[in-house]
């Protein structure tokens, strides 16, 4: 299960700007995953749950986005999504496509709550 190393790197990063952010509690850490990234979301949360303990994300949320699988035709230029058995182009049915999105894991956005309990964020940080 390396979704408890993926979640260890995480909280690693979170660290590192919690830090610059004169150590505010960290409310929400928000991530982006693909579904061609291999990590599958409710994995994920259960290893975060289980690595935040005891660290700088001990009281935070995870939230997770999925985004979809969007290709690009290399015959016909069209773009498409498509599902993760069918990698094919929606308008002429090539499999000559490149990937525009569906892999990736990304740190979106992580909170910090101030002493005035203003909420700050960091935006689209990748991790991998």
């Amino acid at each position: 299960m390396h979704e408890i190393s993926l979640c260890y790197s995480l909280l690693d990063t979170v660290a590192v700007h919690q830090r610059a952010n004169m150590n505010k509690s960290v409310s929400l850490v928000h991530v982006k995953v693909g579904p061609l990234s291999g990590v599958e979301p409710d994995l994920l949360h259960h290893a975060f749950l289980a690595c935040r303990t005891h660290t700088i994300g001990d009281q935070a949320t995870l939230r997770i986005d999925t985004s979809a699988i969007k290709i690009r035709c290399k015959l016909c230029g069209e773009f498409s999504r498509v599902s993760v058995n069918s990698i094919l182009c929606a308008s002429c049915g090539a499999w000559q496509t490149d990937l525009i999105e569906g892999d990736e894991f990304i740190l979106q956005r992580i909170e910090f709550i101030a002493p005035d309990n203003f909420t700050e964020s960091k935006e689209r940080k990748h991790v991998r």
